[in-house]
C-alpha cells in the first residue's frame, strides 16, 4: 500500500489484518493439546489475563495514552491501536510461557520457536507504537527487520511442528505438587514490584498525580489475592490428590507384593543399571537374605562373578533383542547347596518403548534332575548289562517286528554288531515256530510268560537250539509286545540227545535183563513143572507146586518191567489179575473158584512189587488149597490207596482159619514166609476168621535202591 498505491498503511484494512491474526493464535493456543484445566486453573487463567490487561493498559496510559492526548497531532485512535497492540502481544506472550514453563513435561521445540517469535514481535511492536505515535516511523527500518525475523521464527516453529502433534490428543505432562509459590508466582511478584517502582518515579520525578497508577496498583493487588487464593486452594487439592496418590500407589505395591510372594518359584526385577529393585519371598528363601541386603545390589554381590558374568550377557541381547531368554544354571542356596535352576528372563519398558531394566523367574529344577541322573545312570547300568549279557535279548512288537536286539543276540545270529536284524521274527525262526510265537499273543494279553524251545537261523544258513523265555510289555493296560530272553542251549541240547540215547540204550539192556530173568524164571518153572509130573509123592508134589507158584510171581514181575513204559515201575494192577488168575490155573481150580479183584491204579517198584507179589501168591495159594476143599468158593483181592500207604485185603468166603493157626504161623513155610515178607515192606499183617479168612497188610512203598552197573 506504501508502495505501490501511495497510501498511509497505518491507520488502514492491514491493521484489520494483523488484529485479525491475534485471535488466530489464541484459538492456536486454546486448541493446541494440553493438560486438561480444573474450574480454578480457568478461574486462576483468567485472572492472569487480567492482570496483563491492566499491567499493559496502565503502561500505556502513562507512556502513550497520556502523551497523545496532550499532543494535538497525534489521533486518538492510532494511539488507541498501539496499545491494543502491544497488549494482545502481551496477551499471547503470557499464555505462550505458560506453556513452555507450566504445562508441558520437557522442553518442546516449536513452542520455543514461538515464544522467541513473540517477544520479537512484542519489541516491534512497542518501537513500531512509539515512531508511530511521535511521527518517527519509516518503512524498511528496525521495527520491520524485527518483524521479519519474527515471522523466520513462526515458520521454524510450524516446520518443528509438522508430524509430531496428533490433534485431539493430549500431551505427555507430569503432574507436579507446588507447595511453594512458583514461576507463576514470581512473575505476579515482578508485576507488583514493577508498578511500586513506577508509582515512585511518577511521584518523584514527574509531581504528576499518580492515582491511576495507585488504582491500577490496588486492582492488580485484588486480582493477585484472589489468584493466590485460589491457587493456594488448587494447590491443596493437587496436594491431598498426591497423598490419594501414593497411599494408592503403596497400596498396589504391597497388594502386587503378596502376590508374588505367593509365587512359589522366585521372582525378581532389576532396573537397567543390573540392581536389584524388586523380588519375592521365594526369591529371599532362595538366597537366604533379607530385603535390605538386597535391594541395590547387582547379581556380582548375590551371585558371585562368574554367574553375573553369564547374566550381563543375557542382560546385554535382552536390551538389544527383547523378548524372553531361558536359560539353565547351578546356583548356591542359603545352605551352601548346589541347586539346578531355570533363569526365564524379560526386559520391561516404560510408556514410551524405552529399556527400563529385566524382570525374571527362577524355577528349581534340582529334583527333576536328579531323578534324570538316576535315569541315566540306571540306564547305562541296565545299557551295560544289556550289552554284556551273556543271553541274547530281543524286543518285539505285537506284529513281530524287531524293536531292540543286544549285541548278544546278534552274536548268536552270526552278525556283527554293527549289523541290523531283520525286521520281522519270521526272518531268524522256523516258519511254524514265528507263527506260534505271533498266534501267542493272546498268551501275553493275559499276562502269561510262555517259554519255547526253538531253533534259530543264522546268517551262515546254521541253526542253534535256543531256549526262548518271553515276557509280555504292557504300557496302559495295553499289550504292547514282547520281551524275549534267548539262551543258546544248542550244546546242552547235543548232551541231553547223548545222554538221551545213552538212557534209551540202557533202558533198553535193562529190559532185555528183565526179558532174560523173566525167560529164566520161566525155565525154573518149567523145570520144576517137568519135576512136578514125575513125582508121586504128594507132599512133594505140594511143595513142587509151592515153588513154581512162587517163581511164577517172581516171573510176572519181571515181565510186568519188561512190558512197561517205564522201566522202573510196574502196573500193580494188572500184575494182581495176571498173577491170581495164573494161580488159579495152574491148581486147575478156575470153574469152582470166583475171584473178585477191586485195586486202585497203582504203581509199584520192584522193590515193593516183589515181595507184595509173593505175598499174594502165598495167601490166595492157602485159600485155593485149603479154603474150599472140592467144593466151590469165592476170593477177594482189594489194594487200596490211603494217605501216604497202601492196603491190600485179600479173603475168602471158606472154611475159616484152623484154631491153631497162630501156632502154625511158626511152622507153616508158607506163612513164615509171608512174615518175612510183610516185614520186609515195613508193613503191618493182621488176620481174623468170620464165615472164611480175612487178611488185611498196611505197608507203603519202599524206597528204590540203586544197583552197581546200572
Amino acid at each position: 500500500m506504501s508502495l505501490i498505491w501511495q497510501i498511509e498503511p497505518f491507520f488502514s484494512v492491514a491493521d484489520i489484518l494483523y488484529l485479525a491474526a491475534y485471535p488466530c493464535f489464541i484459538l492456536g493456543i486454546i486448541f493446541l493439546p494440553h493438560q486438561k484445566l480444573t474450574s480454578l486453573k480457568k478461574y486462576i487463567s483468567l485472572i492472569d489475563v487480567a492482570l496483563i490487561l491492566v499491567f499493559t493498559f496502565t503502561l500505556a496510559e502513562i507512556f502513550l495514552i497520556e502523551p497523545s492526548l496532550a499532543d494535538p497531532n497525534i489521533g486518538f485512535l492510532a494511539t488507541l491501536l498501539s496499545v491494543v497492540y502491544v497488549a494482545l502481544d502481551m496477551l499471547i506472550l503470557t499464555a505462550i510461557l505458560r506453556l513452555v514453563f507450566g504445562r508441558l513435561s520437557r522442553g518442546n521445540v516449536p513452542l520455543l520457536f514461538i515464544t522467541f517469535a513473540l517477544v520479537l514481535q512484542v519489541a516491534g511492536d512497542f518501537i513500531f507504537s512509539y515512531q508511530a505515535i511521535n511521527g518517527l516511523y519509516l518503512s524498511g527500518g528496525i521495527p520491520d527487520v524485527i518483524f521479519i525475523i519474527s515471522y523466520v521464527f513462526f515458520a521454524l516453529a510450524g516446520l518443528s511442528t509438522a508430524g509430531v502433534i496428533s490433534w485431539g490428543k493430549e500431551l505427555s505432562i507430569t503432574p507436579k505438587v507446588k507447595k511453594t509459590l512458583d514461576g507463576e508466582s514470581l512473575f505476579i511478584f515482578i508485576i507488583i514490584s514493577f508498578f511500586y517502582i513506577l508509582a515512585l518515579w511518577v511521584h518523584t520525578f514527574t509531581h504528576e498525580s499518580f492515582e491511576l497508577v495507585l488504582i491500577s496498583l490496588a486492582l492488580i493487588l485484588l486480582l493477585v489475592f484472589i489468584r493466590q487464593a485460589l491457587y493456594n486452594r488448587e494447590n491443596r487439592r493437587l496436594y491431598l490428590e498426591s497423598l490419594q496418590s501414593q497411599m494408592d500407589l503403596k497400596k498396589s505395591y504391597y497388594f502386587l507384593q503378596n502376590i508374588i510372594d505367593a509365587v512359589p518359584q522366585p521372582i525378581f526385577y532389576k532396573d537397567k543399571d543390573g540392581r536389584y529393585k524388586g523380588f519375592n519371598q521365594a526369591f529371599l528363601d532362595l538366597t537366604g537374605k533379607n530385603r535390605d541386603d538386597l535391594l541395590e545390589k547387582t547379581a556380582k554381590d548375590v551371585f558371585g562373578e562368574k554367574l553375573a558374568r553369564e547374566y550381563f550377557l543375557q542382560d546385554q541381547e535382552l536390551k538389544k533383542e527383547g523378548g524372553v531368554v531361558n536359560f539353565e544354571s547351578r546356583i548356591r542356596d542359603k545352605n551352601g547347596d548346589m541347586r539346578d535352576v531355570i533363569f526365564y528372563r524379560t526386559s520391561y519398558t516404560d510408556p514410551s518403548g524405552k529399556y527400563q531394566g529385566i524382570t525374571g523367574s527362577i524355577t528349581d529344577i534340582t529334583p527333576i534332575k536328579i531323578v534324570q541322573r538316576a535315569l541315566k545312570e540306571s540306564e547305562e547300568k541296565y545299557r551295560s548289562i544289556v550289552e554284556t549279557a551273556q543271553e541274547g535279548i530281543w524286543i518285539i512288537n505285537k506284529t513281530g517286528d524287531t524293536i531292540f536286539s543286544n549285541p548278544r543276540l546278534k552274536e548268536m545270529l552270526g552278525l556283527s554288531t554293527r549289523e541290523k536284524l531283520e525286521k520281522n521274527i519270521k526272518n531268524y525262526l522256523d516258519e511254524d515256530k514265528a507263527s506260534l510265537i505271533i498266534d501267542d499273543m493272546d498268551n501275553w494279553r493275559e499276562k502269561l510268560k510262555p517259554v519255547y524251545n526253538l531253533h534259530l537261523h543264522r546268517g551262515d544258513g546254521e541253526k542253534i537250539y535256543v531256549q526262548m523265555a518271553t515276557s509280555p510289555i504292557i504300557k496302559d493296560e495295553e499289550f504292547q509286545g514282547i520281551l524275549a530272553l534267548l539262551s543258546d542251549i544248542t550244546d546242552r541240547k547235543k548232551v541231553e540227545e547223548r545222554l538221551k540215547s545213552s538212557l534209551n540204550e540202557k533202558e533198553t539192556l535193562l529190559k532185555e535183563v528183565h526179558h532174560r530173568v523173566k525167560n529164566n524164571l520161566q525155565i525154573v518153572s518149567s523145570l520144576l513143572s517137568l519135576q512136578y509130573r514125575n513125582v508121586d509123592d504128594e507132599l512133594s508134589r505140594d511143595i513142587l507146586k509151592e515153588s513154581q507158584s512162587r517163581v511164577r510171581s517172581i516171573s510176572l514181575v519181571h515181565e510186568g518191567i519188561y512190558l512197561s513204559r517205564n522201566i522202573s515201575r510196574i502196573d500193580f494192577k494188572n500184575y494182581i489179575n495176571r498173577l491170581a488168575t495164573d494161580l488159579l490155573y495152574s491148581y486147575q481150580r478156575q470153574e469152582d473158584i470166583q475171584l473178585n479183584i477191586s485195586t486202585d491204579p497203582v504203581e509199584f517198584n520192584i522193590e515193593t512189587a516183589v515181595p507184595c507179589g509173593l505175598v499174594i501168591t502165598e495167601l490166595v495159594s492157602n485159600s485155593i488149597k485149603h479154603a474150599f476143599g472140592d467144593g466151590k468158593g469165592k476170593i477177594d483181592i482189594e489194594l487200596k490207596v490211603l494217605e501216604d500207604k497202601y492196603r491190600l485185603i485179600i479173603r475168602d468166603n471158606g472154611q475159616g482159619l484152623p484154631v491153631n493157626f497162630e501156632s502154625q504161623i511158626k511152622t507153616s513155610l508158607g506163612m513164615r514166609l509171608v512174615d518175612s515178607l510183610v516185614d520186609q515192606l515195613d508193613g503191618t499183617l493182621e488176620y481174623r476168621t468170620n464165615g472164611g479168612s480175612e487178611f488185611k497188610i498196611i505197608f507203603p512203598e519202599l524206597d528204590y535202591v540203586e544197583r552197581m552197573g546200572l
